[in-house]
């Protein structure tokens, strides 16, 4: 019965707005929606606002109206199309659209994280989008399902054809029916079959609201005197923004022994006393929040403690306190311009924690704004140099773009936004523009790790380096290494073919019991960094195996006469 009616009721307001459509002026008008179902805790909030409301059915949402779903919850969102939403729970959406006369102009649904289940009607020049941090997916009369989890986004398709993006590497690939979309914060992207259970929920017949087990980005390996690898993935949901708690997550399924336990140590920057957070462990998946009072500007600084299962314990990174890995923390930035016009805005850029010489998201939401904005153009540039500026594209008043990847550079990127409003002032963010930049850390390159053949004393040996996390053109890799005992390192260049180098040493280029080494990349357009950063003055250690000799002497006279004198050492 009460289903009956509801379809009533949407059909009569379809009915109703494309009646007055005719009659309406020629411009470009909000694409409202409709929530036509709330179970449990639905809350919304209106573009510009800061307080939420609870939500109810049949209430009416307009472009730039937010929707926050708890858990176990769920709201059903219905355009006057009848293109439909689901809306799961722990997930929290921004819906925009745009129409002129009876024509749909746009639809947008940013998430930060969350899931939705999605049945779009087929416009005939329309194409409805889905983003997030990391990905966009631009649908057209498609049926499927759009996850995003902060690190890692999912785009299942259970009827037609949709493009997915990574905003990060601007790589596209198609996703067709019965197929999964991957896009990471590395910037990867990929199309797979899809699992029975992942198109049971993108078609609506598994309503449990299980997102699946996702990776986390950043990731740190370390390996214990005992041999035990021990291997996590990591990351923070939502971005680390000033005043807002966030869960930090930590995967160490790829670790190979039991987890008894998982501690979180964070600062903020530049203090020296560091807190703990025990976290949640759950098979070998640990979780925590940070309580939103030690989330601040302009960042954190953490490692995690690992009790394994015979009682050992270990640090991620493995420097712990004393090397400890960061990431920043974005906080609203308020600027007034000549115009009088005042902006509050908070700059999020992704992948999070950031990466080095990785391509780099940005997005600027001012949606706030209640002025017509033209253009946003992100200023930046590394330690040294001149500022580059970077016109972000617009959607709706969500400005993104992305910084490639030779730009993010250690150890720091200074950045500003220069907004062009309507009536053709500029108000800079922050106020003093260049003279008040803005900083964003960059981490040390850790994730080149050369793989060398069987390092042997006096054999000859191979070493390759895979540079496929670099987003960015290198044009050469200089090797640095020296066997034991030498005070000098021997230079070799490498021979680069594509994403990989290679290199070979000569047998007296290897000596038990180490190696030491480290590496230089050079880049298309001049610049250069070593691996690891200190270069010579810390290089890396790569253990070499003894050859085992043997002389065998023959006794002479007395009691050695018949006795074989054997003396073995190792070389």
């Amino acid at each position: 019965m009460n289903a009956k009616k509801l379809t009533i009721v949407i059909a009569i307001m379809g009915i109703a707005l494309v009646s007055l459509g005719p009659n309406l002026p020629q411009d470009k008008k909000d694409f409202p929606a409709y929530v036509v179902k709330v179970i449990r805790d639905v809350d919304k909030r209106g573009g510009g606002t800061t307080g939420w409301t609870k939500a109810v059915a049949l209430d009416r949402l307009r472009s730039g109206y937010e929707l926050k779903t708890d858990k176990s919850s769920l709201a059903v969102v219905v355009f006057s199309d009848q293109t439909k939403l689901i809306i799961r729970e722990k997930s929290i959406v921004t819906i925009r659209g745009e129409v002129q006369g009876k024509e749909v102009l746009n639809r947008d649904i940013y998430m930060d994280r969350g899931n939705v289940q999605f049945n779009v009607k087929k416009q005939e020049k329309e194409q409805f989008r889905f983003s997030s941090p990391i990905s966009v997916a631009s649908i057209r009369g498609t049926e499927g399902m759009y996850n995003s989890g902060g690190t890692e986004d999912f785009l299942t398709i259970s009827e037609g054809l949709a493009d997915f993006t990574n905003s990060i590497s601007g790589r596209t690939v198609p996703v067709a029916t019965g197929e999964t979309g991957h896009a990471d914060s590395t910037g990867g992207i990929r199309s797979r079959r899809a699992t029975d259970d992942e198109l049971k929920r993108a078609s609506g017949s598994n309503n449990n609201g299980d997102e699946g087990k996702k990776d986390e980005g950043k990731k740190e390996e370390t390996k214990t005197s005992s041999g035990i690898i021990v291997d996590g993935s990591f990351g923070f949901d939502p971005t680390p923004t000033a005043g807002t708690a966030s869960t930090v997550k930590i995967d160490l399924n790829k670790t190979n022994t039991d987890i008894a336990s998982v501690k979180f140590y964070y600062r903020a920057k530049k203090t020296t006393e560091f807190k703990s957070l025990a976290l949640t462990l759950s098979q070998k998946v640990a979780t925590g929040q940070i309580p939103a009072a030690d989330v601040v500007a302009d960042g954190l600084e953490y490692y995690f403690e690992i009790k394994l299962g015979n009682n050992q314990m270990v640090t991620l990174p493995q420097a712990g306190a004393s090397g400890p890995t960061s990431i920043n923390v974005m906080a609203p930035v308020t600027s007034t311009g000549s115009s009088g016009v005042t902006i509050t805005a908070t700059p999020v850029f992704s992948p999070s924690p950031i990466r080095s010489f990785a391509n780099l998201g940005v997005r600027l939401d001012l949606s706030s704004v209640s002025v017509d904005i033209q253009s946003v153009t992100l200023n930046y540039r590394r330690e040294s140099g001149a500022f580059k500026p970077l016109v972000l594209m617009m959607s709706g008043k969500v400005a993104s773009g992305q910084i490639p990847g030779i730009d993010v550079q250690p150890a720091s990127l200074s950045y500003y936004f220069t907004i062009k409003l309507k009536d053709n002032s500029e108000v800079m963010l922050p106020s003093g523009g260049e003279s008040s930049a803005l900083s964003l850390s960059i981490p040390p390159l850790r994730r080149l790790a050369p793989a060398f053949s069987t390092l042997k004393s006096k054999n000859p040996a191979n070493v390759r380096i895979d540079l496929s996390p670099v987003d960015a053109n290198i044009t050469g890799v200089t090797f640095y290494s020296r066997k034991a005992g030498d005070a000098s390192f021997k230079e070799t260049q490498m021979t680069v073919s594509g994403k990989n180098a290679a290199a070979q040493f000569q047998a007296s280029e290897i000596k038990f019991p180490r190696l030491e080494y480290y590496f230089t990349l050079r880049f298309d357009d001049g610049s250069t960094y070593t691996v690891p950063a200190e270069g010579s003055t810390a290089p890396v250690v790569q253990s070499v195996q003894a050859v085992q000799r043997e002389l065998r002497i023959p006794g002479q006279t007395g009691a050695l006469a018949r006795k074989v004198v054997v003396l073995r050492w190792n070389e």
